[in-house]
């Protein structure tokens, strides 16, 4: 059977990279990477999303998001049969293009990369932007281009055998031109986002849910055959009565999975919301810099307001004018209360429409 890849917009991951970490397994580069996204994440690690890319030098990119985003785009069909799924920057960084400063493409999201031995040296996202160009410039202005970056558009990607193959086409400043590279499909083992724990309970669900579909389908066709056979009426009761006894036995779970499915379609709405409250927290942490430490995050109609503490007042000034520069916010302003150990700010803002 074929394997098959499942791409997800970059928009809402933040990035680390990791170095010397090439003699390390999958499974400590995979600890290495959560641990290193968690601590630096204004979340909860166990909402996150993560996974790591090798790079040629022995280094590694770290990657994650919040697990309500990182998957965005993608059905849960997808999800659970996939053999991988992962952020669609990481086939940029599969690509061996050289040490630079690229624009990546892929679909609705725009990547700034700084690229270091085909790792992320520094990188910042957005997504759906509605002006792609003004996007570009305040993402290069956020991570400090230095010259006009190369752009990079992935078009399409095929899985042939033990290899990946990408299609895209580059602008080097003379022109956009096609290009093309291949990859060994294992090399992206360690980007997959869905973890052992996630993948288990993702198919199980969906086992669930084929099962209740099933059920429901044969009901109209046990209902028929009874009706057929009526002339029998003692086999006709025996057969009802065993139908009820299994329908009060599977009823517990088919209302589980009833509820479940109402989650579902209740977290499908509130995803169609754009931007939601903690893609609004991820583009905020996007722009915080060390020292900067979020102790709360609120989102009020078309406004959001954070707090918490710096261990430089400087680092607040930092973080006010990082955030001016994402287009998607505006009227940003800061109040801070600064003691001989730190100092404690907030912070609020306009979210544009």
């Amino acid at each position: 059977m074929a394997r098959k890849m499942a791409l997800t917009p970059s928009g809402a991951y933040f990035v680390k990279k990791l170095d010397a970490v090439g003699g390390i397994s999958d499974a400590d580069l995979a600890s290495m990477a959560f641990a290193e996204i968690s601590a630096s994440a204004p979340v909860s690690p166990d909402r996150l999303r993560c996974g790591a890319m090798r790079a040629s030098d022995g280094s590694a990119t770290a990657f994650g998001a919040i697990e309500s985003s990182a998957f965005n785009g993608l059905d849960e069909e997808t999800i659970a049969t996939a053999d991988i799924v992962m952020p669609s920057f990481c086939a940029f960084l599969s690509s061996k293009l050289g040490d630079g400063e690229y624009f990546f493409s892929s679909g609705c999201s725009i990547c700034a990369v700084k690229l270091q031995s085909c790792a992320a040296a520094d990188f910042a996202a957005v997504e759906s932007p509605q002006n792609p160009e003004e996007a570009k410039n305040a993402l290069s202005k956020l991570i400090g281009f230095s010259g006009k970056p190369k752009c990079v558009e992935l078009e399409t990607f095929e899985v042939n055998g033990k290899n990946v193959k990408f299609n895209a086409k580059i602008d080097d400043g003379s022109g956009f031109r096609n290009i093309s590279w291949s990859a060994p499909f294992s090399a992206f083992t360690t980007c997959d986002i869905r973890g052992a724990n996630f993948l288990k309970n993702v198919k199980k669900a969906q086992r669930k849910r084929q099962l209740a579909i099933l059920g429901a389908a044969l009901v109209p066709i046990v209902f028929a055959g009874l009706f057929a056979y009526q002339i029998n009426v003692i086999i006709k009761a025996n057969e009802v009565s065993n139908m009820e006894e299994e329908l009060v036995i599977i009823e517990p779970e088919a209302k589980a999975i009833e509820a479940r499915v109402e989650r579902v379609a209740s977290f499908a709405n509130m995803t169609k919301l754009k931007p939601t409250p903690l893609e609004l927290l991820a583009k905020i942490n996007s722009a915080r810099p060390d020292g900067i430490t979020i102790i709360s995050f609120a989102r009020k109609g078309d406004s959001f307001e954070l707090a918490g503490t710096a261990n430089d007042l400087s680092k607040i000034n930092e973080f006010v004018s990082k955030l001016k520069t994402i287009p998607l916010f505006a009227n940003v302003v800061s109040k801070s209360d600064s003691s001989k150990t730190a100092s404690k700010f907030s912070i609020s803002g306009a979210v544009k429409k």
